[in-house]
């Protein structure tokens, strides 16, 4: 993985590449959770930041990349004051495809949960792959201001 969670006086942006595998993204989950305690978001603003990322990059792995296929995924994280925002970016290089049918499995609650914790949600797609970019607007609080 590149990129390393900022210091705490560090304005960012810091992106992260890493392969599109479920196995990745634990470790990309938790580099992004320092990446925001770190910048001084309250505990609710980490852990809806955290959820919603690890929707948008679970989404990569199931629906990005055919089975076999050698596919990255970017995470891109920054913040801006004013006006205190954070913007967190899921890329990815692939092209949709459906997950396997499983009667027993209810899918496609991930898209409508990562709407529910984002102030503002887009999803590009196009031949270069998906991009989903997530935004929060920040109490004046985070460490970097």
């Amino acid at each position: 993985m590149t990129g390393t969670p900022p210091a705490r006086e560090q304005l960012v942006p810091d992106c992260w590449t890493v392969p599109a595998a479920a196995e990745q993204l634990p470790a990309l989950r938790d580099a992004l959770t320092e990446w925001a305690r770190h910048l001084g978001l309250s505990a609710g603003q980490v852990q809806a930041l955290r959820l919603a990322a690890y929707e948008a990059l679970a989404n990569v792995v199931k629906h990005a990349y055919h089975p076999g296929a050698n596919g990255m995924v970017d995470l891109h994280a920054a913040y801006r004051q004013p006006p205190g925002e954070v913007t967190v970016t899921v890329t990815d290089h692939g092209r949709w495809r459906l997950a396997p049918v499983q009667p027993e499995h209810q899918r496609g609650r991930g898209l409508p949960l990562i709407h529910g914790l984002t102030d503002e949600l887009t999803i590009e797609t196009g031949e270069d792959g998906t991009i989903v970019r997530m935004v929060w607007t920040v109490s004046p609080h985070p460490a970097a201001t």
